[in-house]
């Protein structure tokens, strides 16, 4: 199979909701990050998958776009797991109305923008100017166990463990044999995934899965950590749906322990075959 036929990921923003540095912070894994910044310095969970998909939507979206070089008029399909603000600021999109109405060639005139009830309903809800928007944004309402397809990619959602008051969602995509396994912002994955991956004989490439509580041993339901993570892969493995040295990266991290910075948690991966993702990463599998 050819190279271009590989998916390209880039982590846009790779903390959780309070980002690190935290605003009002002052732990060691914050005063850290002030001071080093680089792979250090996390903002809100964002990804971009052959800078044609996007993958939640956070308040700190306009800054990764000038950062990363990401031109999102021209991304054409945007899957929204839940309705956290940290993955999801509708606000921002009524700046699609102006652009759109211009003459430029390279701005994709729709957006479609897949999300759960509460997803679409806030859109509605707090998006200023909704109609001129809703001129320029496709609202597709998505729930668990489906599949639907964006063009040449194939998606199938899965319910996650992460909130009591919605429907959060995980991501397999697939794409000319490839398969990528997106699960951020939820808990340990449930049986109906897995065996989802071992009855339809998936075999994954990558998986980007969350490590909020990064080395804590706290097992929160709605969050991971790198433990629970190992045995997410284990298990994986043992199901023969993991490729064999297929990249397994690590996300949404959180200053919450005060103890965990991306060095630490680095060396801590590695010794797993787990890596570390830190905001502009790009990889390709």
């Amino acid at each position: 199979m050819g190279a271009n036929n590989k998916m390209k990921l880039k982590f846009l923003g790779t903390a959780g909701c309070n980002g690190i540095p935290s605003m009002y912070c002052q732990c060691p894994v914050c005063e850290n990050a002030r001071k080093v910044m680089g792979k250090e310095f996390r903002t809100r969970s964002g990804f971009v998958l052959d800078n044609k998909v996007a993958i939640d939507f956070s308040p700190d979206s306009y800054q990764n776009m000038t950062r990363n070089g990401i031109n999102f008029g021209s991304i054409k399909h945007l899957l929204i797991t839940h309705s956290h603000e940290d993955h999801y600021y509708p606000q921002d999109l009524v700046l699609r109305v102006t652009a759109t109405r211009a003459p430029y060639p390279d701005i994709e005139k729709k957006l479609n923008l897949y999300g759960n009830e509460t997803v679409i309903r806030l859109f509605k809800e707090v998006t200023f100017f909704k109609e001129k928007v809703l001129e320029t944004v496709n609202l597709i309402e998505i729930a668990r166990n489906q599949t639907f397809y964006m063009d040449d990619y194939k998606v199938t959602t899965f319910y996650a463990p992460h909130m009591p008051t919605e429907d959060s969602l995980v991501f397999l995509i697939e794409r000319n044999g490839k398969a990528y396994l997106h699960l951020v912002d939820t808990g340990f994955p449930t049986d109906e995934l897995f065996d989802y991956l071992k009855n339809n004989n998936i075999k994954l490439d990558a998986v980007t899965a969350d490590c909020t509580y990064g080395t804590g041993e706290v097992e929160y339901g709605g969050h991971m950590q790198i433990w629970q993570n190992i045995r997410v892969k284990n298990r994986l493995t043992e199901l023969g749906v993991l490729k064999e040295n297929a990249p397994y990266y690590l996300t949404h991290f959180s200053e919450w322990n005060g103890i965990d910075t991306h060095e630490s948690l680095c060396e801590v991966a590695k010794k797993y075959g787990l890596t570390v993702a830190y905001d502009g990463m790009t990889v390709e599998f």
